[in-house]
């Protein structure tokens, strides 16, 4: 089996925290730095399972890569691909992909007024 794979700059690497997630048939992981921080070269990679073939793709335009503090992640709601943003202001934001390039905000939450360990309630 060949996978084609389009190499990236050196001083990004895949991000093992969180975790790959598997999502609408693909495995789906983002690159950056080590604690999940977006960086400039920030991408989305991609792994679907049907074709065994690897995707390099832009991270969501709402993820802003030179966001000092902001810290993304990948997950799975109800099998789509969903990603999250924790912005430095204790806000988090949880978009899903509806296709490719293709996002939808699904909701946000306040985590300042939500919890005592951000400084709320």
């Amino acid at each position: 089996m060949t996978i084609p794979i389009k190499l990236m700059n050196a001083a990004s690497h895949v991000s093992d925290s969180p975790r790959p997630v598997f999502a609408n048939g693909s495995f789906y992981w983002l690159t950056g730095d080590g604690k999940g921080y977006p960086t400039t070269q920030t991408k989305l990679i991609v792994f679907d399972i049907h074709t065994e073939m690897f995707q390099v793709t832009e991270t969501p335009p709402f993820v802003k890569r030179d966001a000092c503090g902001d810290k993304i992640g990948v997950c799975n709601l109800d099998g789509c691909l969903c990603v999250s943003e924790l912005k430095a202001d204790c806000k988090q934001e949880f978009w899903w992909r509806v296709k490719d390039q293709l996002w939808e905000k699904i909701f946000s939450v306040d985590l300042n007024s939500t919890s005592t360990w951000f400084g709320g309630v």
